[in-house]
């Protein structure tokens, strides 16, 4: 620690000359470089590579000895044989053809030489000046790293415009810069409080963001003065983030991936269009925020982030590329913070997989695994192939009472939600939905080593009457005929009676499947496209529900037949 102290004190001012010094100096060389390929003289158009043979020359002479030769003979419009003065004129031309074209061939082999070896040289300065960013970049000197980074952001887009280089040698370079900058984010991370104050070392995570953002956009990319990494991968894992991610305006088809990284801040995405973001095993420290009222998102996922004590998404497309998005749900045992909290409002969910058989019209010939539908973004399909369904899953809690997490969906489209419970202090409302599938509800608890079943813990501490952890209101449930909207079921021990679950049916409505994506945009309770849903919490002791159409007594103007859910499948 002396030595980096002594080191700061005695060299900080010297160091920053070097780093302002070095900066002018890349750019004043880059800056230097761009004007004199801008003062270039235009080339003349390559020649063919046919053209490019040993014969061409041969060829050439032989024609214009042919054509000089029957000039010669018709010359004055009288048939006769050339003179000697004549022949002379024909070997001359003939002569003149052949050096022409054998000149023509050698100064263009040489032009194609001397390119290659301006390549070569270009090509070693790219890579010279790579290493020097990449010295720089190992500094101690918080200035000196910032800055190469804007170097490095430069060195990528002239290297991506170069006319010298082939796409081989263009994309390898670019893989490199990109592995440095994800590098250098993961090594800013770190606790060295030698290289800089965390601020510091925040604002150069930030500069590098920033010009990765800039060019995975392909809304930047388009321009052509920025390098193209839309399709690259972004390896941002195990680091560190000190920094906000806020990600803006951006539709890229580049895979994030964030696995098993910290964010001290929160992270946003608004307005874009992300191909694939992951997030397994990382820990949101401040929260996730995905889409706004008025910015919406699509962004395809293979899950929700667990580690976040907030995760909001709001009027976002969530595309998964199973038919399922399984959420698990969490528990926290901190008691000084509050539970952490899912919600999603106005969302649509979608799959990648088209689950129709072969003979479906929605499928492309040919094509595996096509469907006109995504395309499309409108399902003509019976079932809806384009929508994914959403399963809740709870871990079995530890056996002292905890805080499960909540979940919401308002207002959102969902085809098919399966809810697997093992304890129902986890919240879960779905309130305003459009469910086209149905929902379909399990408590287990098969543990025959517990005394009294999991639902609920009573961890309030005056012991009062729990509130409602399953509130289903406001929702708009399809019925189709074959199947009931809304099933529950235990799957409790022999040995455990079934529990009383807190749950809430409130104000749901029924449509006919005619009627669904126009009742989607009716929330009025009208006869022509919605009946109330009416339920009955019928005999508690024993959790059984009772549904009915409340439109009318009469079976006839009903669109569902009554039903009792709430039957026990105990194992034995």
């Amino acid at each position: 620690m002396a030595r980096a102290d002594d080191e700061h004190t005695s060299t900080n001012e010297p160091e920053k000359d070097t780093s302002t010094q070095s900066s002018f100096l890349e750019k004043l060389k880059f800056w230097k470089r761009c004007k004199q390929e801008d003062d270039k003289p235009a080339r003349l158009t390559a020649m063919p590579p046919c053209l490019m043979k040993w014969w061409t020359p041969l060829l050439v002479a032989f024609v214009l000895f042919v054509l000089s030769f029957i000039s010669a003979l018709g010359w004055g419009w009288q048939r006769h044989w050339p003179s000697s003065n004549a022949m002379k004129l024909c070997m001359t031309i003939t002569g003149a053809g052949l050096a022409f074209s054998a000149w023509q061939q050698r100064s263009h082999d040489n032009a194609a030489k001397a390119k290659q070896t301006q390549a070569t040289i270009e090509r070693d300065d790219y890579w010279k000046r790579r290493e020097h960013i990449f010295q720089l970049l190992g500094s101690k000197n918080p200035g000196l790293r910032l800055g190469a980074v804007a170097l490095l952001a430069e060195l990528a887009d002239s290297a991506a415009h170069s006319t010298l280089l082939n796409e081989t040698e263009k994309q390898q370079l670019q893989h490199h810069i990109i592995d440095t900058l994800c590098l250098q984010v993961r090594h800013e991370g770190l606790n060295q409080t030698h290289e800089g104050s965390q601020n510091e070392r925040a604002e150069i995570q930030r500069a590098i963001l920033d010009a990765i953002k800039v060019r995975i956009n392909c809304n930047n990319t388009k321009n052509g003065h920025t390098a193209n990494w839309s399709t690259n991968r972004i390896r941002l894992t195990d680091t560190r983030f000190l920094t906000p991610i806020t990600i803006d305006d951006i539709t890229t088809h580049s895979t994030i991936d964030l696995s098993n990284s910290e964010l001290q801040q929160i992270l946003q995405i608004k307005n874009s269009k992300l191909k694939h973001v992951i997030w397994k095993g990382t820990a949101f420290n401040s929260g996730v925020k995905i889409g706004e009222m008025d910015k919406p998102v699509t962004i395809e996922i293979d899950e929700i982030p667990r580690n976040s004590n907030e995760t909001t998404f709001r009027n976002a497309t969530l595309i998964t590329s199973n038919q399922t998005l399984t959420i698990k749900t969490n528990y926290d045992i901190k008691e000084d913070t509050p539970p952490p909290s899912t919600r999603f409002i106005k969302c649509t969910f979608l799959s990648k997989q088209c689950p129709c058989p072969s003979e479906c019209d929605c499928h492309i010939s040919n094509i595996e695994n096509e469907c006109k539908c995504r395309h499309a973004s409108q399902c003509i399909c019976p079932e809806n192939c384009t929508e994914s369904h959403i399963e809740l899953i709870d871990q079995i809690p530890p056996q002292t009472p905890t805080r499960g997490a909540s979940y919401s969906f308002d207002n959102c489209r969902l085809n098919a939600i399966k809810i697997n419970l093992n304890n129902v202090e986890v919240d879960i409302k779905l309130i305003g939905n459009r469910i086209r599938n149905g929902l379909h509800i399990q408590f287990h608890n098969t543990r025959r080593a517990d005394t009294q079943p999991r639902y609920p813990y009573i961890y309030h501490a005056d012991g009062t009457t729990i509130s409602p952890n399953l509130v289903v209101q406001g929702n708009i449930f399809r019925v189709n005929g074959r199947s009931i909207p809304i099933s529950i079921s235990y799957n409790i021990a022999p040995t455990l009676s079934t529990p009383y679950i807190p749950a809430l049916f409130d104000k749901n409505y029924i449509t006919k499947t005619d009627t669904f994506e126009e009742s989607c945009n009716n929330t009025t309770s009208s006869g022509d496209h919605l009946h109330t849903l009416h339920c009955e919490h019928n005999q508690p002791n024993i959790s059984q529900f009772y549904f009915m159409d409340a439109f009318s007594e009469e079976p006839k103007d009903q669109w569902i037949t009554s039903w009792t859910t709430g039957n026990s499948i105990s194992e034995h």
